[in-house]
This record gives C-alpha cells, structure tokens and sequence, in this order.
C-alpha cells in the first residue's frame, strides 16, 4: 500500500509541476519535422511540422515556428530539431503563445518523441 500512496504522491507532483507548462502554451504539437533552416538575416531558425498549416492563429497561414537566437538552450534546441529532421523521429513541440520579432510563432521547448 505504501508503494501505492508514493507513485499516486509522484503523479500528482508531476501533474501540478506540468501542468501550467503546457495551459501556458500557445500550442502543443507532436509531428515529425517539415522544413529546417538555420536562418536568414533575422536572428532565428525557423522550421514546419509536417501536417501543421498554422503554427499560430497570431499569424494566419503561416506554418512557421521560429527558435531565436536568445533562446537560453539555443544550440541544444536546434541540435534536437536537426537530429528529428535527419532521423525522422517525431518532435513535441510547446509555443510560447506570443508572435517573435522574427514574425512566426516562437518555441518555448523542443523534444525527441
């Protein structure tokens, strides 16, 4: 029984400690990778989802997410979403719920899946 009250004791931790996480979120997605490029003028990498066509109601149409440079975890973001491209193993992505400088969608979290 004691084992019991200590997973029901962590599930219900995990819950709370996640679970503004992702109420917070614009958007929560689970897709493989479309497009991935490390940029262009503007201080962003920018990629798709295959399947997603908007990756924000913010921006209607625009099927871009957008991981600035200012990102704390920058380079191991960008290394897991290069890694899913070439794997093809799908990504869990969770916004940020605000529109970025670089006018898409700007990610909060990046995962293998």
């Amino acid at each position: 029984m004691n084992n019991i009250n200590r997973r029901f004791s962590l599930l219900f931790i995990l819950t709370i400690v996640w679970s503004p996480l992702v109420w917070s979120a614009d958007g929560v997605f689970e897709k493989r990778l479309g497009q991935l490029f490390g940029g262009d003028s503007r201080p962003c990498a920018f990629f798709t989802l295959e399947g997603v066509a908007e990756a924000t109601t913010a921006v209607p149409g625009s099927p871009y997410f957008v991981l600035p440079n200012t990102h704390p975890q920058f380079k191991e973001t960008f290394s897991i979403l290069l890694s899913a491209k070439i794997s093809g193993v799908p990504v869990y992505i969770v916004t940020t719920g605000s529109v970025h400088a670089c006018g898409h969608a700007e990610v909060k979290s990046v995962g293998l899946l």
